[in-house]
């Protein structure tokens, strides 16, 4: 796709108003926080 690209002959994928997932830097630390703080948190 990149040679496309570089010709110009790609377009933008989507309209541009698409929802973008995020997370805030505070929010996963206190995750791993709970999670490490909390046995009852199990997982492999």
């Amino acid at each position: 796709m990149i040679p496309l690209f570089m010709m110009f002959a790609g377009g933008p994928i989507g309209s541009g108003k698409q929802w973008f997932s995020w997370i805030h830097l505070n929010d996963l630390v206190n995750l791993i926080c709970e999670s490490i703080a909390n046995p009852s948190y199990q997982g492999k």
